[in-house]
């Protein structure tokens, strides 16, 4: 599967599930989603940063979909009571669908809102995850080079098969971003642990090229 469709499926999956998770995730499971990472993101990185996390989060948040409009356009479609006694005089189903369509768009809310704090809680592990990826990657040329200098043989299976786990395992952080359950912000070095080892099998084992 090449690098292309890769991205074209994760693309189209992460918008599926940012769609999808506000049908099964009530208003209220979400906030109490976000409120129990808050407390594990203050028990990895203590009250000051978590505070700066949540912070910039907030921020962000208000710059992308309040001041932008996005969250007034939403409220555009909510049911108000005076909404509500119109259909339920019309219809008992049209009150229910305004029940089900307030929920939908509440929750896709808080959705968005967790999405950022998770957004910050990737980029503060940045400075820490950043250079052991890119040690793995001078680890890999280097064994390239070593290989290549003792005329070693290099292995294109391994190549082929670390190169597809990577493709999975690459894109697993936007899994992350949309999950619709808590989950640890020790997520982010386990997964750069769990990426190492194919991405120094893949560029120990990859081929000459143009030379090299």
């Amino acid at each position: 599967m090449k690098w292309g469709l890769h991205l074209k499926f994760w693309i189209l999956l992460t918008l599926v599930l940012i769609l999808a998770v506000p049908a099964i995730v009530s208003v209220q499971d979400g906030l109490d989603r976000i409120s129990r990472e808050v407390e594990m993101t203050r028990a990895v990185f203590g009250d000051e940063k978590t505070e700066t996390i949540v912070d910039s989060a907030k921020s962000v948040y208000g710059t992308a979909f309040v001041k932008s409009g996005f969250i007034a356009d939403l409220n555009k479609t909510h049911f108000s009571q005076a909404d509500y006694r119109k259909a339920h005089a019309l219809s008992g189903a049209l009150k229910h669908f305004g029940t089900v369509t307030n929920s939908y768009f509440g929750s896709m809310v808080i959705n968005l809102y967790g999405m950022m704090i998770r957004l910050f809680i990737v980029w503060h592990w940045l400075a820490f995850v950043g250079p052991f990826l890119i040690a793995c990657v001078v680890d890999g040329y280097m064994t390239r080079a070593k290989k290549l200098a003792e005329f070693a043989y290099q292995n294109p299976s391994a190549f082929s098969l670390a190169a597809h786990v990577l493709l999975w395992i690459i894109f697993f952080p936007v899994m992350y971003l949309v999950a619709p359950i808590p989950v640890t912000p020790l997520f982010v070095p386990i997964w750069a642990l769990v990426m190492a080892l194919p991405v120094a099998v893949m560029l120990s084992n990859s081929q000459r090229i143009f030379g090299s």
